[in-house]
């Protein structure tokens, strides 16, 4: 029922979904505000990809809260400025929860892990339906000739076989040497350290994160 004279509040959206699913809705969510409501909104979410909405939607703006690190620690600035939140800062607030050094330097070389997957595999919100007719592709033709002769024309030569890339753990594990005089894990903690590596940052709130953080704090000080 909002009209051009609403204001409207939006938080966390797509909690309950899949990351997929809940970043449709969300982008959704955020075209039908934009284009058909056209009420002053503030749109809060933990996807990331929608900052690339700003490029297509003409009224849309994003902001983020100001945060810095200053010798390791993070401090909040209570400010609203202008732009997308440059990183997560996640393993800081675990920091400040208290959790143990092995752990958090474990799901630093996670951390860095994903990011550069990510980094190679961008990935970008859907154009918005305002921009989508302009940017379809040109259709590609061929010309029609003979089709090329059989397997002989073609050189008999062996490929080399491309080497295996690194998994995740492999490089994980490499990284890990370099703090080889850390104290090994107890159980306790390797459990905690299972659960972060599998533990969907992106899809829960900051009140989610905490509670999570807490419980783990828990196990770990028995």
């Amino acid at each position: 029922h909002a009209t051009a004279n609403s204001l409207i509040l939006f938080d966390e959206i797509g909690r309950g979904t899949a990351t997929y699913d809940g970043m449709a809705l969300a982008q959704a969510i955020i075209e039908f505000v934009h284009d058909k409501v056209h009420a002053k909104t503030l749109f809060s979410t933990h996807y990331h990809e929608l900052t690339a909405l700003e490029n297509s939607l003409k009224a849309l703006r994003n902001v983020h809260v100001g945060a810095v690190e200053q010798d390791g620690d993070l401090v909040f600035l209570h400010q609203m400025q202008p732009g997308p939140a440059d990183k997560s800062y996640g393993i800081h607030v675990a920091k400040l929860a208290g959790m143990p050094t092995p752990l958090l330097k474990r799901a630093e070389v996670i951390l860095t892990d994903l990011e550069d997957e990510a980094a190679a595999k961008p990935a970008v919100a859907v154009p918005s339906q305002t921009d989508a007719t302009a940017t379809q592709p040109a259709a590609v033709t061929e010309p029609v000739g003979e089709p090329a002769p059989a397997a002989e024309a073609a050189p008999k030569t062996a490929t080399p076989t491309p080497e295996e890339p690194a998994t995740v753990d492999e490089v994980a594990d490499q990284q890990l040497s370099l703090f080889s005089d850390e104290p090994e894990l107890n159980p306790a903690q390797a459990k905690v350290i299972d659960q972060l590596s599998h533990l969907n940052l992106m899809g829960m709130t900051p009140m989610d994160v905490m509670s999570q953080v807490y419980k783990w704090q828990q196990k770990l000080s028995k």
